[in-house]
């Protein structure tokens, strides 16, 4: 009997110890899951957690309601997912923000019924942290978000390039047979007045469509070694004169700061514009705007982010930034505020932030806008340092030993009817006979036979089917020796690449006058003058 007992007893015994094992063994593996796993009642009272986020001990959640521990927002989302698990015995899975200790943590939580003895008596919540993958979602956003952008601004850049180059053609017609007309009134005609003033509207519609191409990334760009601090230090009278009285305008710049190799005019525009931008921002408070110039080393983790303007390589740049105290920009507007055209203001053409972008994409750079509501803004360019043994390019602008009238025979090249026969008068009243090409297609097979008896072509640098550099090549693979002049309103520097080698090639920007293609013409014609001067010292 006491045998029996004994038996019993110890066979009680090991059921409690292996009872106890398994329960220790079912708490460490709670206890360690990543997720937090609670059992609540109907009412969301819990019963038990296993563990917390935000280190409080888990008795001390007990007791308290699941809607305490979520933000007021997400409250009726979980007591939705609650009544369904509970009622309807669905597992539902949902997205909602804890709040412990008042610091946000969004979190991936499937609530589904407890049941015992084939009946609902509660309901049982396993959530996930997923900081990590809202933060990878919102980085994600963003880039595509700033690809857009990017993908957006490159096509607005391409249209706005592709009507100035249009509109400088027509420009080309109006402005040369204003010019034409000139040579024919008398000082004293009653309708000369009325030319001029033709003449001088082409001449501003000109400024317009230079802004376009600035801001497509094709306008006149004349680079030289500049220190961007000084030049800014150079406009301090202008650029106090030119902000509200009621804006303070402050200069923190760092005395180090490298060269870079830009545009001095396209430069003081962009100082300008963002200046003139910021106090306008402020509006009629009191406030101010601050200019920062300094250098800064890009890694290629950095470089590699996406800004508003060139894809940046790692390397020494020089930062310029305007901040403001206004009032901040909206989202809605930021994604537009480099559109050609579009404007805040009562007054404007909505061109001084397009310009700015498209100066600074001819340069190399990029651009960060930082601004939040009720914060201010803050513009920041980076542009590339220069490097110590780059030598500004040297003009090489002769107009000497060539009576002002011509004397010779000049091919002109272009696709537009209009120009060609513009260019065609103004040569001949220089004393030029003149031969037409209309694309680069007739000016290569005629260039052959008349390649002897020319002393210059006039080319079109963009024609379709062969433009004005495929054309350059076949003439100088015929004739090395052949003076050409590369007409675009496209910038100058990029036209220039297509200089080396043999030959004499300038550049005509789009839209000309009589006076300009006269002068380009006789500096092309000059230079062989020289030349063989130079030649003759030489030899003596």
């Amino acid at each position: 009997m006491a045998q029996g007992i004994d038996q019993s007893r110890e066979r009680l015994i090991a059921e409690l110890e292996a009872l106890r094992e398994t329960q220790e063994r079912w708490r460490s593996i709670f206890e360690n899951l990543p997720g937090v796993i609670v059992a609540a009642e109907p009412d969301g009272t819990v019963a038990f957690v296993n563990r917390t986020l935000s280190g409080i001990p888990p008795e001390q959640v007990i007791g308290t309601s699941v809607l305490d521990h979520v933000l007021p927002g997400h409250r009726p989302t979980l007591q939705d997912a609650l009544d369904r698990a509970f009622s309807a015995g669905e597992t539902v899975t949902y997205e909602v923000v804890a709040s412990p200790l008042g610091v946000p943590i969004p979190l991936e939580s499937r609530v589904g019924p407890l049941e015992r003895d084939g009946r609902i008596v509660g309901v049982t919540i396993v959530s996930t942290d997923i900081s990590e993958r809202k933060r990878a979602e919102e980085e994600r956003r963003q880039l595509e978000v700033g690809m857009q952008n990017a993908q957006r601004l490159e096509s607005l850049g391409i249209l706005a390039g592709g009507i100035a180059h249009d509109f400088n053609n027509l420009l080309v017609v109006i402005l040369g047979n204003a010019d034409l007309a000139l040579m024919d009134v008398e000082p004293h005609a009653p309708y000369r007045e009325s030319i001029e003033q033709i003449k001088l509207a082409a001449k501003r519609a000109s400024e317009l469509s230079n802004q376009m191409l600035i801001y497509s990334g094709g306008g006149m760009h004349a680079a030289e070694l500049l220190d961007l601090n000084g030049l800014v230090v150079g406009m301090g009278k202008l650029l106090r004169v030119s902000v509200s009285k009621k804006v303070v305008l402050n200069w923190e710049c760092d005395d180090d700061v490298p060269l870079i190799n830009a545009d001095a005019s396209q430069m003081r525009q962009v100082v300008m514009n963002l200046v003139m931008n910021a106090s306008e921002a402020i509006g009629d408070r009191h406030g101010s705007v601050t200019i920062r110039i300094g250098a800064v080393q890009l890694g290629q983790e950095i470089a590699s982010r996406t800004l508003i303007g060139e894809d940046l390589t790692h390397g020494r740049y020089v930062r310029f930034e305007v901040a403001d105290t206004g009032p901040g920009i909206e989202a809605s507007a930021r994604s537009k505020l480099f559109d050609p055209f579009y404007t805040t203001k009562f007054a404007g053409r909505g061109l001084g932030l397009a310009a700015v972008l498209g100066i600074v994409r001819a340069h190399r750079g990029a651009i960060e806008v930082r601004s939040r509501v009720d914060e201010g803004s803050t513009f920041r360019i980076l542009l590339p340092a220069a490097e110590a043994s780059f030598a500004a390019r040297p003009e090489d602008r002769r107009a000497q030993g060539r009576d002002s009238r011509g004397g010779g025979k000049i091919l002109v090249v272009d696709d537009e009817e209009g120009v060609r026969d513009v260019a065609k008068g103004m040569l001949e009243r220089e004393g030029f006979s003149v031969i037409t090409a209309e694309d680069g297609r007739e000016a290569v097979r005629i260039f052959p036979s008349v390649s002897e008896e020319i002393d210059a072509v006039l080319l079109d640098l963009s024609m379709p089917h062969m433009d004005g550099g495929e054309v350059l090549r076949e003439m100088r693979r015929l004739c090395p020796e052949v003076k050409v002049i590369l007409c675009s309103g496209y910038m100058e520097g990029r036209v220039r690449e297509l200089c080396d080698g043999p030959g004499q090639v300038s550049f005509l920007r789009k839209p000309f006058d009589s006076e300009s293609l006269a002068r380009t013409l006789h500096e092309v014609l000059a230079s062989e003058v020289q030349s063989e001067s130079d030649d003759r010292g030489t030899e003596a």
